[in-house]
């Protein structure tokens, strides 16, 4: 076989990676401006201090409740995740705010590969059974990386991830490690958002340039990733 047939579904898949990262980015942007989300904001903005109070008050207890409605909506697929991390930055801060999303998005995440794996087993192989042979093919192809870059690509919808991993053999404990892992620098970057509130209020832009290239940067991280596991894994060339 040539190098030349070798290279070409690289190029492929990089076009593909780019092209999902395109039009990612661009989703972000266009729900920005269709959606009202002036409205949710100023209600988030509104209700910010009385949370903050509580959370002060009954620190515990206010955040074993933010945990287990993310991960209910984690888990679940509900509309409305975004908006929860955002609060998360806005009334426990950034650091508390990025331990609880962080770990309540993951929990939710494997509770729905778990779901997949037994109640919805059947339903989902029916559901998914098209993307089931290239997901396999990638698993023993990338191992790990494969499912670190879908959880770093904001393209690739996160229920979709959980359920598809669900019908592989990988383990729940790996499933979960590569999963926080991989989500942590959009939790990192969306809870700062929220910390930042009172400036997207002032500015009317949930989407600022400095969020906008994070994402991006962030977006970008699977094709660095892929690009590295290349060259380490790429054989030298015997000398003649």
């Amino acid at each position: 076989m040539s190098s030349q047939s070798l290279e070409k579904p690289g190029r492929w898949r990089l076009a593909f990676g780019a092209t999902l990262l395109i039009l990612g980015i661009t989703s972000l942007i266009v729900s920005s401006l269709y959606f009202d989300v002036d409205a949710w904001l100023n209600r988030l903005q509104q209700h910010r201090h009385a949370w903050q109070t509580e959370v002060r008050q009954h620190p515990y207890l206010s955040s074993l409740i933010f945990f287990i409605i993310y991960v209910l909506f984690a888990g679940l697929a509900l509309p409305g995740a975004m908006v929860l991390t955002l609060a998360g930055g806005a009334v426990f801060g950034w650091l508390w705010g990025v331990m609880l999303v962080s770990f309540a998005s993951t929990t939710g995440a494997t509770l729905a590969m778990l779901l997949s794996r037994t109640l919805l087993r059947d339903w989902v192989q029916r559901r998914y059974a098209h993307r089931l042979p290239r997901l396999q093919a990638e698993l023993e192809r990338a191992g790990g990386w494969y499912l670190l870059s879908l959880r770093l690509n904001p393209a690739v919808p996160f229920f979709l991830i959980n359920v598809a991993f669900g019908l592989t053999q990988m383990s729940v404990r790996r499933f979960w490690w590569i999963s926080q892992l991989g989500m942590l620098p959009a939790t990192l970057i969306y809870v700062w958002a929220g910390g930042e509130l009172d400036r997207v209020l002032e500015t009317g832009q949930l989407l600022q340039p400095r969020l906008i290239a994070a994402l991006f940067a962030v977006s970008l991280l699977p094709l660095l990733l892929r690009w590295l596991t290349k060259r380490w894994q790429a054989p030298t060339s015997p000398q003649s």
